[in-house]
């Protein structure tokens, strides 16, 4: 049951960020932190500087704009970072 709710919650969070409501979306993010907190599982996470977001955004563009070549590099550093 736990699992489902989880499963709910994660697809209610993408839904919001994707709507950018900044009203719920902190309310479903805490609550899923706090059920992973009671199921022991931590979550990690980087908080990512104006730097990464820029890179982020870049390899974004090069995938939208279909030059992979580029957006493969990008990537690379991206996974680097720990941000993808």
């Amino acid at each position: 049951n736990v699992l489902t709710l989880v499963i709910k919650l994660v697809k209610e969070i993408n839904q919001l960020i994707r709507q950018n409501d900044l009203v719920l979306l902190p309310k479903k993010v805490n609550t899923l932190k706090l059920i992973m907190d009671i199921l022991g599982v931590e979550l990690k996470y980087n908080k990512m500087t104006d730097e990464d977001k820029d890179l982020y955004n870049k390899w974004l563009n090069a995938k939208k704009e279909k030059n992979f070549e580029l957006a493969d590099s990008i990537r690379v550093t991206l996974i680097e970072r720990n941000i993808l």
